[in-house]
């Protein structure tokens, strides 16, 4: 490789992101590490709950229905994580920290 070849083989263009597109990549990573985890929670919970406890289809369909429902009012904001710690609490005895 000659001189003029190394020279441009080094002079790659540099990348130019703006604050905006860095905090929407940022953003989308956030969001789909979190869409991973949820994913493997559910899996870890259907997994203990059918296994352990014999819950069968029609059950598990119930607990995810609720779960996705109970996930869509943390969403939207109609509920907290602490409205659930709170309740789980009161009502069940069992402190989730």
């Amino acid at each position: 490789m000659n001189r003029a070849q190394r020279r441009k083989a080094g002079n790659r263009k540099p990348i130019n992101i703006n604050k905006v597109q860095l905090q929407r990549a940022k953003e989308e990573a956030t969001q789909k590490a979190v869409d991973t985890l949820l994913i493997e929670v559910m899996c870890i919970s259907i997994w203990a709950l059918h296994n352990r406890f014999k819950w069968g289809e029609v059950r598990l369909q119930r607990f995810l229905d609720e779960f996705f429902e109970v996930e869509k009012d943390l969403e939207d904001r109609r509920i907290s994580f602490e409205d659930i710690k709170k309740t789980v609490k009161e009502e069940a005895g069992l402190s989730i920290e």
